[in-house]
C-alpha cells in the first residue's frame, strides 16, 4: 500500500511540476513586465501581438489572425525577442541583382532617390545602400531603411514596383 501512495504521489508531483513553473513564471512575469500587451514579439518560431498575459499562460495574435496559447514558463525559459520594446521600427533590407552597363555610382543614386521619396521609408536612421556583391555578369546591392514593423510587407512591395519602374525609365535591366 506504501508503495502505491508512493508512487502515485510521484505522479502527481511530476504531472503538477509544469503548472507550478508556470503559475511562478507568471508571478515572475506580472513583477518584471519583460513586454506588455500590444508588444510584438518571437518566440520559439512563432511571432505575433501579446495579445493576454495571464497567470498560467499568455497568448499572442499572429499577422495571420490566429490566437497561439503559450505557457508562461516557456516565455522565462526560451529565447523571446520583443521588437516593440523601443519602438516600433524594424529594419528592412532588399537584394536587387543589376546586369553591368550602368555606372555604379547612377544606380545607386536611383536607389536613394526612390527610398527618399517614399514616405513610409524613416529618414532617421537614414536608408543606405550598398554594393554587396560584384559578379561577373551583374553587382548585387543591398537597400537597408527603417519602417514601422506592421507596414514593413507592404513598403517593401511599394518599394520593389517603384524601383522596376525608375530602372525602366533609366533603361537599366534587372539579372534574372
Amino acid at each position: 500500500m506504501t508503495i502505491i501512495i508512493g508512487s502515485l504521489g510521484v505522479g502527481i508531483g511530476l504531472g503538477l511540476q509544469s503548472i507550478v513553473i508556470n503559475l511562478v513564471s507568471g508571478i515572475i512575469l506580472a513583477f518584471e513586465k519583460p513586454f506588455k500587451i500590444g508588444d510584438f514579439i518571437d518566440v520559439s518560431g512563432e511571432s505575433g501581438k501579446i495579445k493576454e498575459i495571464g497567470i498560467r499562460s499568455s497568448k499572442i495574435s499572429t499577422m495571420d489572425g490566429a490566437d497561439i496559447i503559450i505557457p508562461n514558463g516557456d516565455l522565462l525559459s526560451k529565447h523571446v525577442i520583443n521588437w516593440t520594446l523601443r519602438n516600433s521600427l524594424k529594419r528592412s533590407e532588399l537584394n536587387l541583382k543589376i546586369k553591368y552597363g550602368s555606372h555604379l555610382n547612377d544606380i545607386i543614386s536611383i536607389f536613394n532617390n526612390v527610398m527618399e521619396n517614399n514616405d513610409q521609408i524613416e529618414k532617421y536612421p537614414k536608408p543606405e545602400v550598398l554594393l554587396h556583391q560584384f559578379g561577373s555578369g551583374s553587382a548585387e546591392y543591398k537597400l537597408l531603411y527603417w519602417t514601422h514593423m506592421e507596414y514593413a510587407d507592404s513598403v517593401k512591395s511599394k518599394l520593389i514596383l517603384s524601383i522596376d519602374e525608375e530602372l525602366r525609365k533609366a533603361g537599366i535591366d534587372l539579372d534574372a
